[in-house]
This record gives C-alpha cells, sequence and structure tokens, in this order.
C-alpha cells in the first residue's frame, strides 16, 4: 500500500469464507475497516472473482456493497457448476484499488444429462425434460396422452388433439391417471422404469425442495435443492396455447387428469405452473386444457 494517504494507512480488507454455496450460486463474505466517515474521496467496496485468474483484479467480475460502512458483507454471485472460482475482496479508493487476500472454491456440479436424480424423495427425476438434449433446453412439447410431439409448427388444437370426438364434441377417455401406461410419452420414449410424474409427485417436488430463481447457460428458470442436498434446474417454457404464453414460467404436465369442478371432468389435466417473476403467487399444480403442448419431466422409482 502505498501510504501518501492518511485515509490509506487505516484500511483493513479481510476476504472471509463461502456460504450457501450450490451449483450456480455462492455467498461470499468480506470485512472492511477504516473506510467509515470518508469524505470528499471517491469510494467502493466489493468482490472480485474469476474462474482464470488466480489474483482477480477490478478488469474481472465485481460485485459492490451497498453501503460504506465498516463491517461485514455478503456478495451472492451468479456461478457455472463443476468450476474453481478465485476471488478476493476489493477497496476503490481515489482512483486506486486495494485488495484483500485471494482465496478458492470449486462449484458443486449440476447433473445436466439424462439420469436418474435422486432429490430425497419418493421417485428419482430426471435432469431434462422429455426430448431435450440438456437441462436448460425446453425439449419436446405434448398434448397430454399423446406419444409423439405435434412439432413447431403445427397448432395445438382440440381439432387435432388425438383424444377428442368432433362429431361428438366429447374427449376420448383415457384413464384417471396415464403415468407408465401406452399413453405416457415419457414411457413409450424412455423405456424402463421412465414414465411421466403424478400430480402426488409434482406436489412432493413443490413442497419439499427448496427453490430460487437462476440462470444457467443463459436459460432462465429455477434451481431446485432437494433436502438431501442435490439439484435439479428447471427451464422456463413457453405454453403452446396461443392465448397462454408464459415465458416466465417454469411448466409440465403432471400424468393425473383434473377433479377441479370447475373445469369439465375429462377436458382438462394438471401441470406444474412455477412463476419466475412472481413467488409468491406460484401455483403449484393448475388445470388446463389437455390438447395444449407442454413439456414433461420424467421420473423413475
Amino acid at each position: 500500500i502505498v501510504k501518501d494517504d492518511p485515509n490509506i494507512e487505516k484500511f483493513v480488507i479481510q476476504t472471509e469464507g463461502v456460504s450457501d454455496l450450490s451449483p450456480l450460486f455462492a455467498t461470499i463474505s468480506s470485512t472492511y475497516s477504516g473506510v467509515s466517515n470518508i469524505i470528499g474521496k471517491a469510494i467502493k467496496l466489493g468482490l472480485c472473482y474469476s474462474a482464470t485468474n488466480m489474483y482477480p483484479t477490478e478488469n474481472d467480475d465485481i460485485v459492490y456493497a451497498s453501503s460504506l460502512e465498516d463491517g461485514t458483507y455478503n456478495y451472492e454471485i451468479e456461478l457455472n457448476p463443476a468450476t474453481l472460482y478465485y476471488y478476493r475482496a476489493i477497496i476503490y479508493y481515489d482512483g486506486r484499488y486495494f485488495y484483500g487476500d485471494a482465496k478458492k472454491f470449486t462449484s458443486p456440479n449440476l447433473p445436466i444429462y439424462h439420469q436418474a436424480v435422486d432429490m430425497g424423495l419418493s421417485v428419482k427425476w430426471s435432469p431434462c425434460n422429455l426430448g431435450a438434449e440438456t437441462t436448460e433446453m425446453p425439449g419436446d412439447y405434448y398434448a397430454w396422452g399423446e406419444v409423439l410431439p405435434k412439432g413447431d409448427k403445427e397448432k395445438y388444437s382440440q381439432e387435432n388433439y388425438v383424444y377428442y370426438d368432433s362429431l361428438g364434441d366429447t374427449y376420448i377417455n383415457i384413464g384417471k391417471d396415464i403415468s407408465g401406461t401406452t399413453y405416457d410419452a415419457a414411457s413409450t420414449s424412455l423405456g424402463g422404469a421412465w414414465r411421466m410424474p403424478t400430480y402426488e409427485e409434482v406436489k412432493e417436488l413443490y413442497n419439499n425442495c427448496e427453490w430460487k430463481s437462476a440462470k444457467y447457460n443463459g436459460k432462465r428458470g429455477y434451481l431446485v435443492k432437494g433436502s438431501n442436498g442435490q439439484y435439479l434446474f428447471i427451464v422456463t417454457v413457453s405454453c403452446t396455447s396461443t392465448f397462454s404464453s408464459k415465458l416466465g414460467y417454469s411448466q409440465f404436465w403432471t400424468s393425473t387428469l383434473s377433479d377441479n369442478d370447475s373445469y369439465d371432468a375429462n377436458d382438462s389435466a394438471y401441470y406444474l405452473n412455477y412463476s419466475y417473476f412472481n413467488v409468491s403467487n406460484t401455483f403449484m399444480a393448475k388445470e388446463t386444457l389437455k390438447y395444449l403442448g407442454l413439456p414433461i419431466r420424467p421420473v423413475c422409482n
């Protein structure tokens, strides 16, 4: 430190540890003293971090504190999974930068390819939607009970729904729960023990896991943490309905027919509907018309 300013001599910069570490987030603490009551000089407190530079500087990623008081500050930073990061506290003062000791950590891995992930629940979950190559992709869209996607260019409508009888203006009954049946796209596509999740299994995922809005590879969604510390990423998608485009929602079908009295007993099924923008107004499961296209997130026993 260049001791040409009495304020600089008072600076103590301490890089602290990492908490709340997950594949996509970390909370890092830094402590500063000697910065309170500085007047007439530009000053900022922060944390710099890098996945390539062992001694991060102002040229790397930086998050700044919202205050200029002595004390300990917590910074939440976004991460990539399974990556080694270097970090250290930083003070910007009167055109110069001063640093604490450099430290490091490695972010946990995030399952992104097809495998069975144990979230500490009654079933195991796939990291990917059906038809997706990786976890951040939406995968294919299916009408409820149909085992083939219609494709991006074909409208999901009542008229082309396989289980709609246009002559009788009725829906063909294929069962109250289609998980593991010939109407289950996950079961018919993947085979083995894979199948669509039931209403109760989606409810369990919703109620017994921690959900946090996140981004992975530039895609919005939710980082879901199981009671055993395992993670899933559930991407937000856009419903194929022309009147219900919900880009800010994580959605996928359950295998369970709706029993809500406000709906026709045979025209609607439950689906996960998790809001990216307003968690307080989130609905765990809602009902929607079976002919609409939604992704499927497979499970297995």
